[in-house]
């Protein structure tokens, strides 16, 4: 069968049935749990992953039953368990609720309003990738887990490209959203992949499962560790206050002191200007790598031509060694710029932000 997108009001509603399919505490109780057989990939691998390391945060160290079977053999190892008393979580497989084959419930309907302004380029390139099984699942435990704000990064940054190998392929991912997807495999669905060993042996393929299992169980539990951490920062430096401020500023978030970029959502706070390592500097930050405009000394050319000539005059400076100091420095991601005055790294910051924008009208 063709997978068929959910109308927008389908989409939602199954997006909060989702949300409320299984607790926490049902996670706790499971006996078994049940994904297909033969190859496996990352999807229904990191399916097991999150159960087993959602369960070691809630304190159960058990690993449940873990069960491949074909479809064919689903109804039959469902009447089996039934027959036990015992509690059981399908997933990429049967059908149910935590299947993805047959309907693609999306994370933003296309024909739903969206405002470009305020996201950021990589919201609009993914806002349309369908949720798989363990996406699905991260609807539900990444945010008892880590919070909502940091569950949704999580989603962003790791679920929505591992969704777009699993329902796509890699290659057709681009062709299908014309969203500017690379067409490059994600790398960890690509080492999973070379994790089978030989699908049609049974009980050599569970152990290599297995260990594929293991492997991306130590990818979420540092990561589960890091965010717990992020959020403790979080809370303790205010950010959603900060957040708030930014956005009524162009979404330019200027502080006194250092505050990791990282804790800040890219949809409020899109550049920081803060205090460099170099003391007496500052630098500019974005929190969004992948879709700022390249921040360079020639486009101060047409967007601030005195602050241009002002650069240029200080560096002379520096070199003809009538100040002992360094360059103002420009670099291509992350952190964008450095400057020996705040004003100037304010203006970048500001300026980059107008030019940010109208790219995104622009791309509407």
């Amino acid at each position: 069968m063709a997978k068929e997108f959910l109308t927008v009001e389908e989409n939602s509603a199954e997006i909060k049935k989702i949300k409320s399919s299984i607790s926490m505490e049902d996670l706790k109780e499971l006996d078994a749990i049940i994904v297909h057989g033969n190859t496996f990939h990352l999807d229904d691998v990191t399916f097991v992953a999150e159960i087993i390391e959602a369960r070691n945060e809630l304190g159960v160290t058990e690993i449940p039953e873990i069960i491949r079977v074909s479809r064919n053999d689903v109804s039959k190892t469902i009447s089996e368990l039934e027959a036990q008393n015992k509690k059981y979580i399908i997933g990429d497989i049967g059908g149910g609720i935590f299947d993805h084959h047959d309907q693609l419930v999306v994370r933003k309907p296309m024909n739903d309003s969206f405002g470009f302004i305020k996201h950021s380029f990589i919201e609009k390139k993914r806002m349309e990738q369908p949720y798989t099984a363990s996406s699905k699942l991260w609807l539900v435990i990444g945010p008892k887990l880590i919070g909502e704000e940091f569950a949704s990064r999580v989603d962003r940054d790791f679920f929505m490209t591992l969704d777009a190998n699993d329902n796509f392929g890699s290659i057709k991912t681009d062709v299908i959203y014309n969203k500017g997807y690379s067409n490059m495999p994600n790398s960890l669905s690509l080492a999973i992949n070379w994790m089978n060993v030989d699908p049609k042996d049974p009980l050599i393929q569970m152990d290599a499962f297995m260990k594929a299992v293991d492997f991306v169980r130590a990818i979420f539990k540092g990561m589960i560790s890091t965010y717990k951490n992020l959020k403790k920062s979080y809370d303790e430096n205010h950010v959603v206050e900060l957040e708030k401020k930014a956005e009524m500023s162009k979404c330019v978030s200027v502080l006194d002191k250092y505050i990791p970029s990282i804790l800040f959502n890219p949809e409020k706070v899109y550049y920081i200007v803060e205090p460099a390592n170099n003391p007496g500097w500052w630098q500019v930050v974005t929190t969004d790598s992948d879709s700022h405009p390249i921040i360079e000394r020639e486009f101060l050319k047409n967007v601030n031509h005195q602050l241009y000539l002002d650069l240029q005059n200080y560096d002379k400076s520096v070199d003809s060694g009538e100040i002992q100091t360094q360059k103002v420095f420009f670099h291509k991601t992350g952190f964008l710029a450095s400057f020996p005055k705040k004003e100037w790294a304010e203006i970048v910051a500001f300026e980059s932000r107008e030019i940010c924008n109208k790219i995104i009208v622009s791309a509407k």
